[in-house]
This record gives C-alpha cells, sequence and structure tokens, in this order.
C-alpha cells in the first residue's frame, strides 16, 4: 500500500517514479527495469527483499545513486518493534553499490534502536535529527463499551460523517467480523490486510483513494505511508 500509493503521488505530480514487487506481471518488471538502466527514473520504491535479486542488483550497478533511502528504519533493529530480517541485507547492497548517500527514517524509534540502525547500516559520523512524537493534529478518545453488539453501534455512528475513515483491528479475523458486521447495517466498507491477494489488496486502497467517503476497515497492514486527506 505504501509503493503504490507514493508512486501514483509523484506521477500525478509529473515525478518519474516506478516500484518494483511481486505484484507485477513479467512486462512490467522488465519495464521498469529497462526505465531505471536508462536513467528515466529519478525515484524508485523496493521492499528490502528486492535486494535478493541478481537481476535488480546488477540493473542498479551502473546508475550512478544520488540518495538511499531507508524507510521505516526501525525494521532494521532486532530491538525494534517490527523486525524484518530482509532489512539487515541492506548494508551489503550499499557496500556493492558503492555506499551513496544514505537516509535512515523512523517515526519509531527508541535511542536502543536508533543506536541500532546506525550500527546495521555501518553509518559512520552520520548527522542524526530527532524530533517528538507528540502529533498536534491527532487526539484520543476512549469509549468504553458493554458488549461487541455496542461497539460497532458507536462505530457505526462514527461513520455517519460525511468523512473517510480506517478502523484498525488486531487481527485479520476480527477485521472480517467488523466489515461484515458494517456491511449488515448497509454501509459499504473496505476490508483490507495481509491474507487478501495483491489485486485484492490493490482494488481496496484504489477505493480508498477514489471514493468521496470511504471506510477501510484493517489490520496493521494498512498501516503505513497513506497519503489521503
Amino acid at each position: 500500500a505504501l509503493m503504490k500509493d507514493q508512486v501514483d503521488a509523484l506521477r500525478n505530480r509529473g515525478i518519474a517514479a516506478a516500484t518494483l514487487h511481486s505484484g507485477l506481471t513479467d512486462a512490467e518488471m522488465s519495464a521498469n527495469l529497462t526505465a531505471l538502466r536508462a536513467g528515466t527514473l529519478k525515484l524508485i520504491y523496493v521492499a528490502p527483499e528486492r535486494f535478493k535479486s541478481e537481476r535488480f542488483l546488477s540493473a542498479l550497478e551502473g546508475i550512478d545513486i544520488s540518495l538511499f533511502a531507508v524507510d521505516e528504519a526501525h525494521c532494521i533493529s532486532q530491538w525494534g518493534h517490527d523486525f524484518r530480517p530482509d532489512y539487515m541485507r541492506l548494508h551489503r547492497a550499499i557496500e556493492r553499490l558503492g555506499r551513496p548517500v544514505i537516509a535512515a527514517m523512523t517515526a519509531t524509534a527508541t535511542p536502543e534502536v536508533r543506536d541500532d540502525i546506525l550500527t546495521q547500516l555501518k553509518l559512520d559520523a552520520p548527522k542524526v535529527f530527532v524530533s517528538g512524537f507528540a502529533r498536534p493534529n491527532l487526539t484520543l478518545h476512549v469509549t468504553r463499551v458493554r458488549n461487541r453488539k455496542e461497539k460497532i453501534e458507536r462505530i457505526a455512528a462514527q461513520l455517519q460523517k460525511d468523512r473517510a475513515g480506517i478502523i484498525y483491528c488486531a487481527t485479520r479475523k476480527n477485521a472480517e467480523r467488523v466489515a461484515a458486521a458494517l456491511e449488515d447495517m448497509k454501509l459499504k466498507p473496505v476490508l483490507y490486510h495481509g491474507g487478501l491477494s495483491d489485486q485484492e489488496r490493490e482494488k481496496a486502497q484504489n477505493r480508498f483513494m477514489a471514493e468521496p467517503h470511504p471506510v477501510v476497515v484493517a489490520t496493521n497492514a494498512f498501516g503505513m505511508g497513506i497519503d489521503r486527506p
């Protein structure tokens, strides 16, 4: 969801961007790699797993990379809340590509995680910028309910307002149950979780971005980088 959303936004602004992921056809993958080698792309978005591909690394080797950006960099740390082993391969790719300028960014790093990011990426005397977690545009409210029925009714009441919304659930099963309950109330929620196919997730994200007042019922698979007013 993150990569597609950002690439779509960049293209709408006239910036040549693309992504490489498992949901692309062979023809789409080849076209993006060709554009990458030709230098017609300004930005390429990939998941860290992509650096296991020799085909991808070979395409990068002949390019003058101005910036190697690592988003959600807390995933590189075993101390982080969302550790992903494939992030630990990035330093080898960075060395192979001649150590371009590196920017590692995260909104959720403790001091221990920050130090580990620097170690894992082998950053020497980097500039570190730290800001607070407070978001003045966000408010939190806790509503106590007696049972699941009341909870669904409270959620549905909030959805009557003419605005987009996201309902986060802890598990896929719970997301499916909430979405089904809202459908029974004649609402039209969009379901999104990691158990759906690439095509189903793309369709769900497109609905969220295109419909005037969509509501997504999701797990944290929908939790990174969605850019919608």
